[in-house]
């Protein structure tokens, strides 16, 4: 019974070694089937890697010349593909990328500086299955520049589009834009402008540098000239009038509309009568006789401003006396009764009474055919005949606070001065439309003069811009009077800015145009006179301009 259990026992023990020995053979092959497995895979990767081809991409590139300075001087290229390949090369040197396994790429190009700022930028996808060389044309991306703007005064104040990390601007300097300013916001400020440029202006996002925006140029504002007050004149007095008209002309040296405001003071008080208006003369309505003033005229091209003012006085509109003719009699009256008005004083004429003017505290009287007879008229009850004009077949006279006109039957105007009033001075005459005028043309009867007054005589250049001249042979100034040509030689400066100014007008194939030049004549002509307070006659009558050359 032992002997039995024992080998049972024994078989139960062989048993489990077999089964222990068929584990650990079953694990070696699976080991063994897996090495086999990794060795092949290896195989497989060594040979691919050792079986891919290479090739050589050679790049080449165009830069369009613009009149702008940069700054970049390196090279960026990018390969997107299969593989992924990153390199740089100095600006100008021969771009070559050896070893490039074969594939389709995107090539990324890029011309930076050192602040990594791309210039240009461009890409182009690639078939690489050869040595292959490309030509590439890199840009820049485009905007639209709305820029605006504003002068203050003096200063320029440019808005740019939002929205963009920096803001340059470029200045142009002997032909080149150069970089003067670089800034993260897009409002630019260029203060205390004294001469004309021209600028162009850029901008970076997300270290993308845009094209530059068109040329600006700017031209420096310069303020209004004077104001002329032409009525009234300094120190005349006039009639308090329920409608008198202050009158006024004024120019602009850049052709700029201009605005208008007037001011008047009396006793140390100022007033604004007249805001922001265009025209030059207006109507004001509430003088008061007996009264000082000051006028102010402002002048306004809506940046910058320029002012005259003169002294007037306005006469008492109270009337205590009146007159009134009587065959060859001048009757006065005192009127403190409107109704019963009384006799205070007849003087006799030499003839019958036709008209009576009044100015300045003397009477103007026109008698039919035998001339003027002048009445000193301030004291009423005193009045006196002071002279008489023994003159013929006059139809008409007026008289302002400068002078006495007659008007002849067969049309002749004649001015006289009242600078003494009642010895009025012969001048001359005048055309109908100068009639009774404060600044009436006047043909004087004597000898007409003609004198030449020399300003340039050899061949001198002025300069037209930035890069022209126009070269003048002789430029002679005809003056009607001693008076002038005094002036002229006086204020030689003034004459000869004058000219450069006058020139800085035009383009240069104007001064070739045989019908601009008269144009040209006339313009210098009429800023002289003006300048000077001259008037044609006894002025500048005429110019003599030759100019040799323009180039």
């Amino acid at each position: 019974m032992e002997e039995k259990n024992e080998f049972n026992e024994l078989l139960e023990n062989n048993k489990t070694l077999n089964e222990e020995t068929a584990q650990k053979n079953k694990k070696i092959l699976i080991f063994s089937a897996a090495g086999i497995l990794i060795g092949i895979t290896l195989i497989l990767i060594l040979i691919n890697i050792f079986s891919v081809k290479k090739y050589t991409l050679t790049v080449k590139y165009n830069l369009s010349k613009i009149n702008v300075e940069e700054s970049f001087n390196r090279v960026f290229i990018n390969l997107e593909g299969k593989n992924k390949i990153s390199t740089e090369f100095k600006l100008n040197e021969d771009i070559k990328l050896l070893n490039i396994p074969e594939g389709t790429y995107k090539v990324k190009f890029f011309i930076t500086d050192d602040n990594n700022i791309k210039y240009y930028y461009t890409e182009k996808e690639v078939n690489l299955n050869e040595n292959k060389s490309i030509e590439l044309n890199p840009i820049k991306s485009t905007i639209k520049y709305d820029i605006k703007e504003e002068w203050l005064n003096k200063d320029l104040k440019i808005t740019l589009p939002e929205n963009f990390d920096k803001y340059l601007v470029y200045e142009l300097k002997n032909g080149i834009y150069k970089k003067i300013n670089e800034s993260t916001k897009n409002v630019v400020w260029f203060r205390n402008l004294d001469k004309n440029t021209s600028l162009k202006f850029s901008v970076i996002k997300n270290n993308y540098l845009y094209k530059y925006s068109d040329e600006l140029k700017v031209n420096v504002n310069t303020k209004p000239n004077k104001p002329i007050i032409l009525s009234p004149e300094n120190g005349e007095a006039i009639k308090a009038s329920s409608n008198f008209f202050f009158v006024w002309s004024c120019k602009d040296p850049n052709g700029d509309k201009l605005k208008y405001d007037l001011f008047l003071t009396t006793n140390g008080k100022e007033i604004q009568i007249a805001k922001d208006i265009s025209s030059i003369n207006f109507q004001y309505s509430n003088l008061k006789p007996g009264t000082d003033y000051t006028l102010k005229i402002i002048a306004s091209d809506g940046n910058l401003t320029n002012f005259s003012s003169i002294n007037f006085r306005t006469l008492l509109s109270q009337k205590k006396y009146t007159y009134m003719s009587k065959d060859n009699k001048l009757l006065i009256y005192s009127v403190l009764d409107t109704k019963n008005p009384k006799l205070i004083k007849t003087i006799n004429l030499s003839g019958k009474v036709r008209t009576i003017s009044e100015n300045n505290n003397y009477l103007y009287i026109l008698r039919e055919k035998s001339g003027i007879s002048i009445i000193d008229f301030h004291s009423p009850i005193n009045a006196t005949l002071k002279k008489n004009l023994e003159l013929m077949d006059i139809e008409s006279l007026k008289v302002n606070t400068k002078f006495l006109f007659t008007k002849f039957k067969d049309g002749r105007i004649s001015v006289y001065s009242l600078k003494n009033p009642y010895k009025p001075e012969f001048l001359g005459f005048t055309e109908e439309k100068y009639y009774g005028t404060l600044n009436p043309k006047i043909t004087y009867i004597k000898r007409d003069m003609n004198i030449n007054v020399p300003i340039i005589s050899s061949e001198y250049p002025i300069r037209i811009g930035l890069k022209n001249k126009v070269y003048v042979k002789n430029y002679t100034l005809v003056v009607g009077s001693e008076k002038a040509k005094s002036i002229i030689n006086n204020n030689y400066t003034e004459v000869f800015e004058n000219l450069r100014f006058i020139f800085s007008m035009y383009k240069t194939n104007d001064f070739t145009n045989k019908e601009k030049i008269p144009l040209i004549k006339n313009r210098l002509m009429n800023a002289l006179n003006e300048m000077f307070k001259l008037d044609s006659s006894e002025g500048i009558k005429s110019i003599k301009l030759i100019i040799s050359k323009v180039d």
